[in-house]
């Protein structure tokens, strides 16, 4: 079974719907590039999407209810290893 991950599909819709004269395509194989564009002159373009659900805090008070929590659209997080870097 083969499946687009949520990000991948609302990028790949956005350029669809965006730049009339771009197709965009779907590897079946995963070697990290997510979309590939292309066009009428014949250019390719390969795209990699990162995209994460929001991990909006709302169980703690004191930081649910900040004047900052109001300007906030989304809240996610970062796993930092160095080892990898």
């Amino acid at each position: 079974m083969f499946t687009i991950h949520a990000g991948e599909f609302i990028v790949g819709d956005y350029i669809e719907h965006t730049y009339q004269d771009v197709n965009v395509w779907v590897p079946t194989k995963d070697t990290g590039v997510d979309l590939l564009l292309s066009g009428k002159n014949k250019e390719i373009l390969s795209l990699q999407v990162k995209f994460s659900r929001d991990f909006l805090v709302t169980h703690m008070k004191n930081l649910s209810q900040t004047p900052l929590r109001a300007q906030l659209r989304a809240c996610g997080w970062f796993k930092l290893n160095r080892k990898k870097s």
